[in-house]
């Protein structure tokens, strides 16, 4: 559990108590505010406390926003276009199954990449430096556990 979103894959949400939803959104949150953090500093980008926290703020949703978007991928292939296409406990059962969800945490990352970015020169940073933030918020926050199988959840 080291990284930002991929805590928890989104689309296990159903199965959940929603205790363990806010600890998993206490916990992203915690990861985006370090990840953010540690950018800012090293780059010396000089905010003040009110700019940081409130950048964390656009940040965190966003990174939420993009694991719906793969798990919404997912979803669309498993119930409109191919229901049997998708194991969702079992993902590694067939090479498409694998492909799609290395896609859809693809797809999130780039997602949360591009809202990171557009976040990130709406709070003032430089181009350069609003790619190298949202690159790094995409590498290290993608919906990763998204391939972790979850058999006996459904």
């Amino acid at each position: 559990m080291l990284l930002g979103n991929v805590i928890f894959p989104l689309w296990a949400i159903l199965f959940f108590h929603p205790i363990l939803l806010i600890i998993v959104a206490i916990g992203n949150l915690l990861i985006d505010s370090m990840i953010a953090l540690i950018y800012v500093k090293v780059k010396k980008i000089e905010w003040d406390r009110e700019k940081f926290i409130k950048f964390v703020f656009y940040i965190w949703p966003a990174g939420f926003l993009a694991d719906f978007a793969g798990f919404l991928f997912l979803l669309i292939i498993s119930w409109g276009i191919h229901p049997d296409i998708i194991d969702f406990y079992l993902i590694y059962t067939s090479l498409t199954s694998v492909i799609l969800f290395l896609f859809a945490v693809f797809f999130s990352g780039v997602v949360i990449y591009f809202l990171d970015r557009k976040i990130a020169l709406k709070f003032g940073m430089d181009e350069m430096d609003a790619r190298r933030f949202a690159l790094i918020m995409a590498v290290f926050t993608a919906p990763y556990f998204m391939l972790i199988p979850t058999p006996g959840i459904g």
